[in-house]
């Protein structure tokens, strides 16, 4: 069994019955079937070992505790916020999404990189005129790191991403938004993913117009916003927020999605190639 890039524990709030086996739709092979939340959402050698301890012991099971909460739709407290933001901030990080989210960035951070060290080996021949032959040297060596960088950035920059501290105001910012937990209870309906964490990329997660979901279990969504003028807690909800929200999940799904039963409309819909997302403007 390989590292799980997906907790277990929170791929067992969307089992039948808070179980160990759920149903699982591939939308690249174009196939569904159940199996044990042990043998999905998990890839050998995806972790080095000192991170997969870190995200077990530092993050998972300290947040274990505030799933049980929500799941039995009990009170949290603002600490209770705090240790499910790490949890979120870095399940967005950790999926493998999540690194090809920083390799697409690649291109970006190496331009940044090459700016400031040509200005600093400017600024040398500035005070040295005789270095400038080496200067410019080093410059075409910085180059071809760079542009190697771009194109194929090391896993271990994404391994070091991934801790919470490397991303601070992320949490901050999550743990400040209202948050509202809808429910629905007539039966199984919240999808989940292999990237469950959502928000709308314009706005981000620090904006008035922010918005961010993320499914707790299959009867229960987070919703977490910027408004002031609604109350937190837990709220049964309706089909159209249960529709927008799986909708969201469906749209940044990149290969799997899980859900507790078998259900006909589930392939078709995350394999469509585009979406029309909306904010939740009515509750």
């Amino acid at each position: 069994m390989g590292d799980h890039y997906v907790p277990q524990y929170y791929l067992r709030g969307f089992c039948n019955g808070f179980g160990r086996r759920l149903w699982v739709y591939d939308k690249k092979d174009a196939r569904k079937f159940p199996t044990q939340v042990k043998s999905v959402a998990n890839i050998c050698g995806l972790y080095p070992p000192e991170l997969e301890k870190y995200l077990s012991e530092e993050i998972e099971h300290p947040a274990n505790g505030v799933l049980d909460k929500i799941r039995n739709r009990e009170p949290i407290t603002p600490a209770d916020k705090v240790t499910l933001s790490n949890y979120i901030a870095v399940m967005w990080k950790r999926v493998p999404e999540g690194k090809t989210r920083l390799k697409e960035r690649a291109p970006e951070i190496a331009g940044g990189m090459r700016i400031a060290l040509h200005q600093y080996i400017d600024e040398v021949i500035a005070r040295n005129p005789e270095k400038q032959a080496i200067a410019q040297r080093r410059k075409a060596e910085i180059d071809e790191i760079l542009n190697g960088f771009s194109q194929n950035p090391p896993e271990e920059l994404w391994h070091q991403v991934i801790p919470v501290d490397r991303t601070p105001l992320m949490t901050a910012s999550i743990a400040t938004m209202t948050w509202r937990f809808n429910c629905y209870d007539e039966k199984p309906v919240f999808l989940t993913g292999d990237n469950p964490v959502f928000y709308f990329s314009q706005f981000g997660i620090g904006n008035p117009e922010s918005e961010l979901s993320f499914p707790i279990s299959s009867n229960i969504n987070l919703w977490a916003t910027r408004r002031y003028d609604i109350l937190e807690g837990y709220f049964p909800t309706n089909m159209a927020i249960v529709k927008e929200m799986n909708r969201r999940i469906a749209s940044i799904t990149a290969r799997y999605a899980f859900h507790a039963e078998e259900e006909g409309w589930i392939l078709p819909f995350i394999s469509k190639k585009s979406w029309q997302l909306s904010r939740i403007v009515k509750i």
